[in-house]
């Protein structure tokens, strides 16, 4: 298996001292010595090589899955998002899609995936970004559409963030 930040130690030591914090990982050079860094990483790559659940040998053979709610089958409504991360069905049964960078994306019944306008600006760091979305109770009267995300501002020289609702109309795929 190929790990997102390295499999190798020398790759884990970079990562753990580094961090990634647009991905909410924390930098850890200056909390934790070069020799407690060097540990973890080795640790880390001990481990990963007895850790069964990592090896993937009962892959599905089939896209249908039979669970206490039913049989379901999955299927790729969409490709090339970077982080989905919230989705609403609309009454003609297409789809909105929130990606934690920032996009908003209006899937058609087809998989047609167009991005949508008007979202508002958002901080995409951390655990921050375009996260979910929900019709109003009323959609088919009011067209209102709510979006939750991460809004920035600045204070003090410093970059903040926090969780804010946002209201639209949706209008002619818009």
């Amino acid at each position: 298996r190929s790990w997102k930040y390295g499999n190798a130690k020398p790759q884990l030591i970079k990562s753990i001292t580094q961090g990634s914090l647009d991905n909410g990982m924390p930098a850890w050079g200056e909390v934790l010595s070069a020799q407690e860094i060097d540990a973890l990483a080795g640790l880390i790559v001990e481990k990963l090589a007895t850790v069964s659940q990592y090896q993937f040998n009962n892959k599905p053979q089939t896209a249908i899955f039979e669970s206490s709610a039913g049989t379901l089958r999955m299927d790729t409504l969409a490709t090339g998002l970077t982080s989905p991360w919230g989705i609403e069905q609309l009454p003609d049964r297409s789809l909105l899609v929130t990606d934690r960078s920032g996009k908003l994306y209006h899937v058609s019944t087809n998989g047609q995936k167009k991005e949508v306008s008007g979202v508002p600006e958002v901080v995409a760091e951390g655990q921050g970004g375009l996260l979910d979305i929900t019709l109003h109770p009323q959609f088919e009267k009011n067209n209102w559409v709510y979006l939750s995300y991460s809004k920035g501002k600045m204070e003090g020289g410093q970059k903040l963030a926090t969780t804010a609702i946002y209201r639209a109309k949706w209008s002619n795929g818009q």
